[in-house]
């Protein structure tokens, strides 16, 4: 069955610690879970990390948003070929659901020494992704070399008369040959039988007569096989070609009969081998780069949350899962409590979208779970892609959306435009229609999102 987690999101925030890290709980839980009913919600364990020097801290901030947008991409693209493999499976994490890993989440000591710097761990984390994704990508080309070489084969044996592979239709016996005999293979559109059969024995001089006969037919077209004397054998297939009659050259042959069964066989044993190796890869390593991915963004969390509240760290993350339609009361809940933290801007209705951008006076993150059952990532892309790109961005992804290919190769990157309409009017679903076509880092406006869509997408 199709996981409940699919297009599940979740809010990753941070507030400073009160008095208490459980007066802190209490306060927010109750203000937004158990009395309002908002989202359900559980602390988010971070550990004590090495923080540095303030200017190591706002240089890796900068670093952290596209290798966060590089490791979510691994994550996704591994999620996608897991859904492509079978439908129906769904992706887990230490054995057990997505959801269950984040709201159970503790740092792993083993993989990711909280005494090495910040950097360092952050290196590492890539390095594992990008290990990862080459492997997809090898496991992947392999398993579509073979599934591309088998629907070639099927394809010769499924199309029609014109093109298929005749070697299963046309048998030994029917096919006469000698020193001055030769068989031809006719291709005759249905509705020109009649004719055929009229006219074949005068097509040209020294045709047998009597000797046509139908070997098959499909909904289109009845392959006919004519007996001619071989001196002649040129003339006939003209006139045919001159009668709209399809010639097919075919010479018969056991061996090759043969061949292409065992070909056939071949290939599905192979192909059911590599899909069942790719869907093993894919499920643990959905898994691994999962949890490279939340330590990764349990860093970013630590090192923005330093940055906003400042040193010594004293700070509560909570992971909150926003119940059906509430997203936007859980959010002005949220300000109600925090909004001191950034002043009277963010005090009523309307804050956190200011000039079209989300800003909140807390350290806050958008997670999705799992992808849609569509496979999008739409409502997380929309939160990450900066708001203010230009009209001129949406026009290229609906040219790309349409397959208009006169924008192809064409780099819109630092090309002087003049933004003039917020991201924020289109739908996050329109906005991921455009950036789910290949290629799409060639029609964005600046580096910033060109090298967020060229990370997260692969390209």
């Amino acid at each position: 069955m199709a996981s409940h987690e699919a297009g599940t999101e979740f809010l990753l925030i941070t507030v400073p610690a009160e008095k208490s890290a459980d007066e802190t709980w209490q306060r927010l839980d109750k203000r937004t879970g158990k009395d309002s009913g908002l989202s359900t919600n559980v602390p988010f364990n971070i550990p004590d990390l090495r923080v540095g020097t303030l200017d190591s801290l706002m240089s890796l901030s900068d670093e952290l948003v596209k290798q966060d947008a590089f490791v979510e991409g691994t994550v996704r693209k591994i999620e996608r070929q897991l859904k492509d493999l079978q439908k129906t499976e769904t992706p887990q994490v230490n054995e057990g659901s997505v959801e269950a890993y984040l709201r159970s989440f503790c740092w792993d000591e083993a993989r990711y020494p909280v005494k090495n710097p910040l950097r360092g761990i952050v290196d590492l984390i890539c390095k594992q992704t990008s290990q990862l994704e080459e492997d997809l990508k090898v496991k992947a080309s392999d398993y579509q070399g073979i599934k591309t070489t088998l629907a070639n084969i099927e394809r010769k044996a499924g199309g029609n008369l014109l093109v298929r592979d005749l070697c299963d239709v046309v048998a030994r016996e029917d096919i006469i040959e000698s020193e001055n005999m030769e068989t031809i293979l006719v291709v005759v559109p249905k509705y020109l039988v009649k004719e055929f059969q009229t006219c074949y024995e005068n097509i040209s001089n020294f045709v047998v007569p009597r000797s046509a006969k139908m070997l098959a037919e499909d909904n289109e077209f009845e392959l006919h096989r004519v007996i001619v004397f071989r001196r002649t054998a040129d003339d006939f297939r003209h006139g045919c070609r001159e009668r709209r009659f399809n010639i097919r050259e075919f010479a018969f042959s056991e061996a090759e009969v043969v061949k292409g069964k065992e070909e056939k066989l071949k290939m599905e044993s192979t192909l059911s081998t590599q899909w069942s190796n790719l869907l093993r890869w894919c499920m643990t390593g959905f898994g691994e780069a999962f949890i490279a991915w939340i330590h990764l963004k349990a860093v970013r969390v630590f090192v923005e949350s330093v940055l906003r509240y400042g040193l010594p760290a004293n700070f509560m993350a909570v992971l909150l899962k926003p119940h059906k339609k509430s997203h936007k009361k859980l959010r002005h809940a949220l300000n109600e409590l925090y909004g001191y933290l950034g002043g009277a801007r963010f005090t009523g209705d309307d804050s956190g979208e200011l000039a079209g951008q989300e800003m909140y006076p807390y350290v806050s993150f958008t997670l999705l779970a799992l992808l849609d059952q569509e496979g999008h990532a739409a409502t997380q892309l929309f939160h990450r892609v900066p708001m203010h790109c230009s009209y001129t961005f949406m026009r290229a992804l609906s040219a790309c959306d349409r397959g208009d290919r006169r924008l192809q190769n064409r780099h819109l990157v630092n090309g002087g435009i003049v933004c003039t309409q917020p991201l924020s009017a289109v739908s996050p679903k329109e906005i991921w229609r455009g950036v789910s076509t290949p290629g799409l880092a060639q029609y964005v406006l600046s580096q910033s999102v060109a090298l967020y869509l060229a990370e997260a997408l692969g390209g």
